[in-house]
């Protein structure tokens, strides 16, 4: 069954969706292109709980289709992370308006109903973009996620280079949309 786009929406990230969200990242269909191995709760609550209190730049959201929530969607300013953001194709006067995303579908039912590039879009337009000094946006899948390619493609992202970031095990796809490059919703 497909899924209506317009019945996307995003909120906050709490305390009480912890449970929810360790479920899925040890979900295999997450796991296989988002942390790679089993997650523990204390882990995820460590790692989380200080983005949810503001400790740490990342913005955390849950994904919603009407109330329902389907997947997690974080945002934050690559220059806040320069360990990563020093290995990506972008020039350092882009990097200042740099953001980046990292998301993933947790619920299975909601794969593959074609939520994913109308989710990124609109989050992009209501959260990415909405400071003013945020001039691009930035996903690094690795190279073989096709599926996630191809979403993030008809959501407006181009290729832009493939970097290997010391540490990460595969290299990192970089793909970037300028805020006025955004598709009309």
């Amino acid at each position: 069954m497909t899924r209506d786009p317009a019945k996307i929406n995003f909120r906050r990230l709490r305390m009480d969706d912890l449970p929810l969200l360790h479920r899925w990242r040890n979900a295999p269909h997450v796991m296989e292109w988002y942390g790679k191995q089993p997650i523990g709760y204390e882990v995820v609550v460590a790692k989380y709980a200080a983005r949810i209190r503001g400790e740490q730049p990342t913005q955390p959201y849950l994904s919603l289709y009407e109330q329902t929530p389907i997947g997690y969607i974080q945002t934050y300013k690559l220059c806040d992370y320069p360990d990563y953001s020093d290995y990506l194709a972008l020039d350092a006067d882009d990097l200042k308006g740099a953001a980046g995303v990292d998301l993933f579908i947790g619920a299975v039912d909601y794969l593959h109903k074609g939520l994913g590039a109308p989710l990124l879009v609109k989050f992009m337009r209501e959260v990415v973009f909405a400071p003013a000094d945020i001039t691009c946006c930035v996903i690094g899948p690795e190279p073989a996620n096709r599926a996630a390619i191809r979403m993030y493609e008809k959501a407006g992202l181009k290729h832009i280079g493939t970097v290997r970031v010391p540490g990460d095990a595969t290299p990192t796809y970089v793909m970037r949309i300028d805020r006025f490059s955004l598709p009309h919703p």
